[in-house]
């Protein structure tokens, strides 16, 4: 019987834990550019859109590296949502 109230203690301080760092992860953001700063995505730690900016082609310089959809090639196939890198706690 002791170990089975060993074991749900271990269980309960791990879940309050789990919520003490999923608050901590709301007041964090990851910023991600791609396509050579065209495009700036800042996302949350409960995984929300926050901020997106998207430059537009025609104010950027063209490479002669561009292929006919306009893009260099190092952003085609970039995935639109991707996973966000672990943030660990300090």
């Amino acid at each position: 019987m002791g170990m089975n109230m060993n074991f749900l203690k271990q269980a309960q301080e791990l879940q309050a834990r789990m919520r003490q760092v999923q608050e901590e992860l709301k007041h964090r953001t990851v910023e991600v550019t791609v396509g050579g700063g065209m495009v700036r995505a800042t996302v949350n730690g409960q995984l929300e859109l926050v901020q997106l900016e998207i430059d537009r082609l025609e104010n950027k310089i063209r490479s002669p590296s561009e292929n006919h959809t306009g893009l260099l090639p190092s952003t085609q196939n970039v995935p639109v949502v991707g996973s966000i890198p672990s943030v660990g706690t300090r």
